[in-house]
């Protein structure tokens, strides 16, 4: 189905924001056609099950005047006579970091045999949940608003087959569609086994706070007594942790207390729906914590305003969960159970994935360059759902800077470019009444927060896209968002020639001394006069723009011809001969601030160009004693390619990626972190899986194997690898016109290449 124009239908009963309605449609058909198909949009999410059998769940992230439906094939859940279509919707109303708030809602259409079965029309009944409280409650944090609390004894079994109705249904009253409406332009995720989950440690607990309070801080501020695991589960184990079985269980008891607490290993960070498989008795509360560590012998489940945290209330008897609205990102899961005794089959995430295969493949001959690689894997796969996401446990959001590491990895490690497009073109929705692109996206606008260079970064990204896909037509698509967005900051262009900041907006770079807004928050326009930074990726989406006009059949001179003058005032106003350094900023007319990102990336874009210059940039980029202010893990990858454009360097290069990759694996990490300090960073926020760090996956295919494509689509490529201390590898590298399979060796200390 192309399109479908059914109505809209909503409970207008259940409160909002946070609200759960549930919809019953039900049909006859005398003989099920040999195809059906149905089609599904929310705002801002829904589950369907047809005559009690899950269909599909997931809208795709997108905005109000642009709606996605989803398509399923239904036809192996048909029969002869009555069936039953079943949807739980749900709608955040409020606006986050993944969501822009619309009109809440659901819409559907079932066809098949040429003709209409069923629709969200009239004949539909709807009633709020009863099972889900709706309403403001606890937020897992700002970023993806609400958390959640189940009543399982509420359930009435309404989605189930042969449900017979009760409670306050009531008729449809149909409002009109939504006017756009296009196919979704990714595949839906797959749900995975759930994943093992092993008892890691437990006991009994004291409450401090009352049942209706925030299970986050309940589980935050319990008193825990900590039991042997044999003497928590009456089993003697030979190890110290014990594997859940939901064959078995394991049967919890506490002696004393108000219940029982217990903390589940997953073994290693992902992303998923929360599963749960227990007997715990009538009305008994469970509260459910998540996180990525155990830094404070516990899951960190409040911090600051954010809560990371659930609520369950047991129906009794064996009873089986599974939340399928908002996924949570961790590697540990603590339940506290408001009873003496329980027996827990299984409690965990079950993993839901992007169905990307894994065509790229790096095997060095070094081992723990092959363990980053599977980790940057992991991390890639983690963050990556209904779009790219900058971690799987806080915000779940999609950033245009983040996005361009991961797609580049991406191209790599699973040669996907339809995901990459259809994010490319979700931010291109984004763009602003001022022309910029929104922080995030979907989003709910905010006029101060956002960040101009990440715009910038997004014309670099479609660029690289073309380049790399060698899908010209995304080219054409985006030229009018980007133009229009150029503009905005050819017109803060300075008298001397930079490209200037925008005030009362967040000019953030990275987070470091002086990048992340710093400068820009303490000073007036009249005050900071230059800024490196801002000039350096104006430069690069200059570059990006006249490939793309060209790509697109329109003349981008006019791009190119702004970088020549461009780079003459960076080199004259920002070099600081005395210091063999580019400053950052000019501040009341002096020369301040000296990091790594702006050496790097005056040196990345070619802005920097004398020879002299470039050398002295890099022996101190590579010089860990050099007094500047260090580049983080997110923007390390303009620092890499600086380094790599000579391959004096390479070797060093590597080495570092070793030796600050390598930490984290050595302090046990599955994923690779936000930042090198960890969960410690951003007040104890810290994420330990976030995206942008999985850089060096792309390094080793476009460096240590030295492929790179040089014409759109890899129609040309260099394949020159660097002489780097990897000194063996071989490769699967995916391109468009078919897999490469290369050896590298050093002989005689010069790297080759072979075919194998």
């Amino acid at each position: 189905m192309e399109n479908f124009s059914s109505p809209r239908i909503w409970d207008t009963r259940v409160p909002a924001p946070n609200s759960y309605v549930r919809v019953l449609r039900s049909f006859v058909i005398s003989n099920p056609p040999p195809s059906a198909t149905l089609s599904i949009t929310a705002d801002s999410n829904y589950t369907v099950w047809l005559n009690g059998r899950f269909v599909g769940f997931d809208q795709y992230g997108d905005y109000p005047f642009d709606k996605v439906y989803d398509t399923y094939d239904v036809r192996p859940f048909l029969r002869q006579g009555e069936n039953v279509i079943a949807i739980l919707a749900y709608c955040t109303d409020e606006d986050c970091s993944v969501y822009r708030r619309g009109v809440p809602g659901v819409a559907f259409s079932l066809v098949g045999g040429g003709k209409t079965l069923a629709e969200s029309d009239a004949a539909c009944v709807t009633s709020p949940a009863p099972e889900y409280i709706s309403g403001p409650i606890h937020k897992f944090s700002g970023q993806l608003s609400f958390g959640f609390c189940y009543n399982a004894s509420l359930y009435d079994g309404w989605h189930d087959d042969g449900y017979t109705r009760r409670g306050d249904w009531l008729a449809a009253e149909p409002a009109p569609g939504w006017e756009t409406l296009r196919p979704r332009p990714i595949r839906q995720l797959t749900l995975l086994s759930p994943r093992q989950a092993l008892l890691l440690s437990g006991g009994e607990f004291r409450d401090e706070l009352p049942l209706s309070e925030n299970p986050a801080l309940r589980i935050r501020n319990a008193a825990l007594t900590l039991y042997p695991i044999g003497e928590l589960t009456g089993v003697k184990v030979s190890e110290a942790r014990a594997p859940l079985s939901p064959e078995k269980g394991l049967h919890l008891t506490a002696k004393r207390g108000d219940g029982i607490w217990c903390i589940l290993d997953l073994e290693s960070e992902d992303a998923g729906l929360f599963t749960l498989d227990i007997d715990a008795g009538s009305e008994v509360r469970i509260d459910i914590g998540f996180g990525e560590h155990l830094v404070d012998g516990r899951v960190r489940t409040s911090i600051g305003s954010r809560s990371f945290a659930a609520a369950y209330l047991c129906r009794g008897g064996r009873e089986q969960f599974i939340h399928y609205f908002k996924r949570l990102g961790c590697r540990y899961i603590e339940l506290h159970i408001c009873a003496p005794e329980a027996t827990l089959y299984y409690a965990g995430i079950t993993p839901s994935r992007y169905p990307v295969e894994n065509r790229g493949d790096f095997l060095p001959a070094d081992r723990l360059h092959r363990k980053i690689f599977e980790v940057c894997r992991h991390t890639l796969l983690t963050c990556m759902h209904e779009h790219y996401e900058d971690c799987p446990w806080r915000e779940q959001a999609l950033y245009a800077m983040d996005s361009r590491n991961q797609m580049l990895c991406g191209y790599y490690v699973f040669g996907e470019y339809k995901f990459a497009r259809a994010n490319l073109v979700l931010l291109a929705r984004s763009q602003r009444p001022d022309g910029l692109l929104e922080l995030c996206s979907p989003a709910g606008f905010r006029k101060d927060v956002d960040i101009p260079c990440f715009s910038l970064v997004w014309v670099v990204a479609c660029m690289e896209y073309c380049l790399y896909s060698g899908d010209l037509s995304l080219a054409a698509e985006i030229l009018p968002t980007a133009r229009r967005l150029m503009e905005v900051f050819a017109g803060h262009c300075t008298p001397e020639g930079l490209a200037g900041w925008i005030p009362g907006l967040w000019n953030f770079y990275e987070w470091s001394e002086g990048m992340s807004g710093d400068f820009h928050r303490t000073h007036t326009p009249e005050e900071l006069t230059g800024d490196a930074l801002i000039s350096a990726f104006y430069y690069m989406a200059l570059g990006a723009m006249a490939k793309l006009c060209r790509w697109a059949g329109e003349n981008g001179r006019e791009y190119a011809l702004r970088q020549a003058p461009l780079a003459e005032a960076v080199n004259r106003i920002f070099w600081n001969e005395e210091r063999g350094l580019y400053a950052s900023y000019i501040v009341n007319g002096e020369q301040t601030h000296y990091g790594e990102l702006c050496q790097s990336l005056l040196l990345y874009t070619g802005i920097c160009a004398d020879k002299k210059r470039r050398r002295i940039l890099c022996d101190k980029l590579i010089d860990k004693e050099n007094g500047l202010v260090p580049v983080t893990l997110s923007h390390s990858i303009y620092k890499y390619e600086a380094l790599l454009s000579d391959e004096r360097y390479a070797a060093a290069v590597f080495e570092e990626i070793a030796d600050k990759w390598g930490e984290q694996l050595y302090n046990g990490a599955t994923t690779f972190w936000e930042t090198e300090k960890g969960a410690a960073d951003f007040d104890d926020a810290g994420s330990l899986c976030h995206a942008w760090s999985a850089t060096p996956a792309y390094l080793y295919f476009a460096y240590v194997m030295g492929v790179r494509p040089t014409k759109p689509g890899f129609a040309a490529r260099t394949k020159t690898p660097l002489k780097t201390n990897i000194l063996a590898a071989d490769a699967v590298i995916p391109t468009p016109r078919g897999s490469l399979k290369l050896g590298m060796r050093q002989d005689a200390n010069k790297p080759y290449l072979r075919r194998i």
